[in-house]
């Protein structure tokens, strides 16, 4: 159900200049990175060279060391970034070049600043170390994050995830040192992290047993339907969203829903609340309004009521059947004389089937 899809014309010109801004974001970057390496890594960097040493001292196998002029290294990086940032600019790069040149940048910042970092010095920087300690570090971070990328994917609230690492770590730590057994730190780890997940499920089920006990569902959007598109409403002109929102469109229903305030103060608030709103609704259509919602649609159990406008032109009315079908005893109830926003245009009938189904 959508509540406030307004003035597509001023929100249209605000996504227009958004593409512009974001076309000479990546470009100014580049240039950014490219004078941070000419002036202030170059500029400011010790006399002498940098070494850098691709094994460790006692490996049987060994890589030879490589020897960079600092300063130079850093003026020939920031002349590729900027060069880099003109052809981003100026020239038409597919994905993959414009990838390329992020990967190339970013790699240009990195060089200069350990050649910063290390010009002059003695010993050799050992790439291995940093390597090593970056993985290390790193680990928890991605094991976090993709905690939270599964329990996303599959619905699960889970507010908990660094809280379930340091505890499992601690346990791990604890019982691996009290008992000599590696084996047996992260078999208590694991149960640990395990014992606080259960424990947020019980917390959730002891505050919110029955959160959702009844499910109204007006014109929602989320499911997708090659032959029956979703129309995204933020490009559509005045006329043709009132005939999409409305039965209608010249209607009192539609009248006080594009109606402004006469007074300045007042218009302007209105506007930008329609601006706002409608780009919020938004960032469910564009480009496609489908955000994963059919794989996880058939944990609804809740009894469930579709309504739906005979007239919706936003969302095909096809689509109750397609909710219907995915929400285990759904029940679809068509609303004549009404668009989209049938609790707008028709709310004796609206009302009506509400009441009957809660009551």
């Amino acid at each position: 159900m959508t509540v406030s899809e307004q003035n597509p014309t001023v929100l249209y010109t605000g996504v227009a200049l958004g593409g512009t801004v974001r076309r000479w974001l990546a470009p100014a970057t580049f240039l950014l990175f490219g004078l941070i390496d000419i002036f202030v890594l170059g500029h400011f960097a010790h006399a002498g060279d940098a070494t850098f040493a691709f094994s460790q001292p006692f490996a049987k196998v060994t890589v030879p060391n490589l020897t960079l002029p600092a300063r130079a290294t850093c003026y020939v990086s920031g002349g590729i970034s900027i060069a880099i940032a003109a052809a981003r600019a100026f020239l038409p790069l597919g994905k993959t070049l414009k990838r390329v040149a992020i990967a190339v940048v970013s790699f240009l910042l990195v060089l200069s600043l350990l050649c910063w970092a290390d010009a002059g010095q003695t010993t050799a920087f050992n790439i291995v170390n940093l390597l090593q300690g970056t993985l290390a570090g790193s680990i928890p971070i991605m094991l976090g994050a993709l905690t939270g990328v599964i329990c996303s994917r599959s619905g699960v609230i889970n507010i908990a995830i660094e809280g379930q690492l340091l505890f499992g770590a601690f346990a791990a730590a604890i019982v691996a040192s009290g008992t000599g057994s590696l084996w047996l730190g992260l078999i208590s780890g694991a149960l640990a992290g395990s014992l606080v997940g259960a424990l947020l499920a019980a917390e959730f089920a002891a505050a919110v047993p029955r959160a959702v006990g009844r499910l109204v569902l007006i014109d929602p959007v989320g499911l997708w339907r090659d032959d029956h598109p979703v129309k995204n409403w933020m490009i559509l002109s005045d006329a043709a969203r009132k005939a999409c929102l409305f039965a209608a469109p010249d209607g009192d229903a539609a009248g006080r829903f594009f109606e402004v305030p006469a007074e300045p103060a007042a218009r302007v608030d209105a506007l930008s609340q329609f601006i706002w709103a409608q780009a919020c609704t938004g960032k469910f259509v564009w480009p496609v309004a489908d955000r994963g919602l059919d794989r996880r649609i058939h944990r609804i159990v809740a009894p469930t009521l579709i309504l739906w406008g005979h007239a919706d032109g936003i969302v095909a009315p096809v689509y109750a059947q397609e909710f219907a079908q995915r929400i285990a005893g759904a029940k679809v109830a068509l609303i004549d004389g009404a668009g989209h926003l049938p609790q707008l245009e028709q709310q004796e009938q609206v009302a009506a089937a509400v009441a009957k189904f809660l009551g």
